[in-house]
């Protein structure tokens, strides 16, 4: 993008000037949705600079600054959050799958087990059938089912891309509950055996095996949610993973132990957390 809009000015792309640079922020505050994504482009061309060598003062320059604080005003742009998910939704959503079916049983589980880890949907499916790699989603043996506990390994993040240690989340039994881990992981094993290499969620397609993808996954939970009568499009994969940390926090997890085992490397997580309107209240009284 970049280097086409310095050949439509008719203008070298290296060195930029401080007034090509400003043009090139008004360009692209055309064309992308959010200021961060116009600061970020702008970044990746002064990284660009510095690889061939070329000063990048001009990236500095207060004009751009003010710049940013200008397109910031103009761009007025509101970043969507997908609505949390919680314990009643996933109760209702439960209401509407039939546990004898294994798929059904499969998704369940994947719903499950995505809410209490607070999972990115990269650990839990691939995007494609034939895209799925054991080094990063889970696979049947990273589900330890003990008595009355069990241990999830997640071996890869985009906090931890590079391997080392495993994260290990241990969830316990929930009795007489639909939302017990070892109880909807093992009636999924069940009714979809399959070998410890084998996708930790997966379906038979006549004999052969597929993971549940993530296009199945969020339709899947896009459909369930209609059934409820609220709104599809508010609700995502990653309704799951600030759902799980929202309701977490008002079990009074400490927020160190949410960071852990969210796999956060930052207090980024303090963005995921939702609080319903009666904590808020609660909150206004204390003062």
């Amino acid at each position: 993008m970049y280097l086409s809009f310095c050949d439509a000015l008719a203008c070298p792309a290296f060195p930029v000037s401080v007034y090509i640079l400003t043009l090139c922020v008004q360009y692209l505050s055309k064309r992308l949705a959010s200021p961060g994504s116009v600061k970020t482009y702008v970044h990746s061309v002064k990284i660009l600079h510095i690889f061939m060598g070329h000063p990048v003062a001009q990236f500095d320059s207060i004009i751009i600054s003010l710049m940013y604080r200008g397109i910031a005003r103009s761009m007025k742009h509101f970043v969507f959050q997908s609505f949390p998910m919680s314990p009643q939704i996933l109760l209702e959503l439960y209401q509407h799958l039939n546990m004898s079916v294994p798929i059904d049983s499969t998704i369940w589980c994947l719903f499950v087990l995505s809410f209490l880890c607070m999972c990115r949907k990269s650990n839990m499916v691939p995007v494609s059938t034939n895209k799925f790699d054991g080094s990063k989603q889970l696979q049947r043996r990273d589900v330890q089912v003990l008595t009355s506990s069990m241990l999830v390994s997640i071996k890869w993040s985009k906090t931890r891309q590079f391997g080392g240690k495993k994260l290990k989340i241990p969830l316990f039994r929930i009795p007489s509950s639909p939302l017990c881990p070892i109880k909807s992981f093992k009636h999924m094993s069940k009714l979809v055996p399959a070998h410890r290499l084998a996708p930790a969620f997966c379906y038979y397609k006549g004999k052969k095996l597929l993971p549940i993808t993530y296009k199945m996954y969020n339709s899947r939970i896009k459909s369930l949610i209609s059934l409820t009568g609220r709104n599809p499009h508010c609700y995502s994969t990653h309704s799951f993973r600030r759902g799980g940390a929202s309701f977490a926090f008002q079990c009074q997890v400490p927020g160190e132990t949410i960071k852990l085992l969210g796999d956060w490397s930052s207090d980024a997580y303090l963005q995921y957390l939702h609080l319903p309107m009666q904590v808020r209240a609660s909150a206004a009284f204390t003062i």
